[in-house]
């Protein structure tokens, strides 16, 4: 009160008010003329709490299904907590912490402290068909800054980061260090662009998952690059060719490895109103140990594989449906079905 107005701070402040979940929007509500004008802010409130379900299926991954809420007023201070589980038939695990919007580095910035716990059955393969899944367990404290991401723009995280872990034929191992990441969504439910680095004291594991998609009149066609590689990678942090998508003809997580080289391009022609005919063209290799994707005589690791998938995609209120034969080089083929976006 009767101080020149800081016009700069005023506008950063409205500005970080953006970031806060807590606040669904601000009427300044100015009144007066000339040099004497005053602020009478009214804020309105989004929900305190907000809780939300969903679900997908594979027929290769069978069933998933999340479960999440979000407290905006955390132990009545101006953090907010969030909690998800997520649960299916091979991976199961719970995550939760606590963020707060508080001045760094110029800015607001999200610094947030929590933790994980995770249980996977990892599926091994052979050519004759499938071993015993390697049972696995985690568990992960982390702090520091954690973005939420958002449609077309980059969002960060970077956060010190404490693992447990547990694999079969190893004892139980424990690593510190950092993990960063840069990431953009294409949409409020997927992805598109994401790039990580984890950098522990036992191991070390960089990956990156990028596309592109271009649209035209009745058809979209989008790029898609993912690479990866790790050092000393615990089984159920291992590359899969495809990532979740999986590899056209072969089953998803057939070809799992410490290295991966994938691109493909897929294309959608619309056919009906909520119908389009897809078809996707492929190819990517996974490698083991020393050098980059080298070739080692009597497996896979370093054999590049080539694929084509083909079938429809059906948009519904419960999200995508796809229904994709796929065929590899290799003479395999195998049949995708898919309901709801995969997380």
């Amino acid at each position: 009160a009767g101080q020149p107005l800081d016009v700069e701070r005023t506008r950063r402040g409205l500005v970080a008010l953006g970031d806060v979940e807590r606040i669904r929007a601000v009427w300044l509500d100015p009144r007066g003329s000339g040099p004497a004008v005053s602020f009478h802010p009214d804020l309105e409130p989004a929900p305190q709490r907000v809780f939300g379900v969903g679900g997908a299926f594979d027929q290769f991954m069978s069933g998933r299904l999340w479960l999440g809420g979000v407290d905006r007023d955390v132990f009545h201070m101006n953090a907010e907590g969030t909690a998800v589980a997520r649960f299916g038939a091979y991976a199961q695990d719970v995550m939760g912490f606590v963020r707060a919007h508080a001045d760094l580095l110029g800015g607001h910035r999200p610094v947030a402290i929590g933790a994980r716990l995770a249980h996977e059955s990892v599926r091994l393969f052979t050519d004759a068909g499938e071993l015993p899944n390697a049972e696995t367990q985690e568990g992960e404290a982390f702090v520091g800054l954690r973005d939420d991401p958002e449609v077309g723009a980059w969002r960060f995280h970077l956060l010190g980061d404490a693992r447990l872990w547990r694999e079969p034929g190893r004892n139980t191992r424990g690593s510190v260090g950092l993990r960063a990441a840069a990431f953009r969504a294409r949409s409020e439910y997927e992805m598109g662009n994401a790039v990580e680095a984890v950098v522990l004291t036992d191991y070390q594991r960089v990956d990156a998952d990028l596309s592109r998609v271009f649209a035209f009149s009745a058809a979209e066609v989008r790029l898609r690059v993912r690479a990866g590689w790790g050092n000393r990678l615990p089984v159920q942090q291992e590359f899969t060719l495809g990532g979740s998508d999986g590899f056209a003809g072969l089953r998803i997580g057939d070809l799992r490895g410490s290295q991966e080289l994938y691109g493909a391009v897929r294309v959608r022609r619309r056919v009906a109103p909520d119908l389009h005919a897809a078809l996707e063209v492929m190819t990517g290799a996974v490698g083991q140990g020393d050098g980059v994707l080298a070739r080692r005589a009597g497996t896979y690791f370093g054999d590049a594989r080539f694929g084509v998938r083909a079938g429809f995609e059906a948009e519904t209120p419960i999200g995508p449906i796809r229904l994709e034969e796929g065929f590899a080089n290799t003479g395999s083929r195998a049949l995708l079905v898919r309901v709801g976006y995969w997380f």
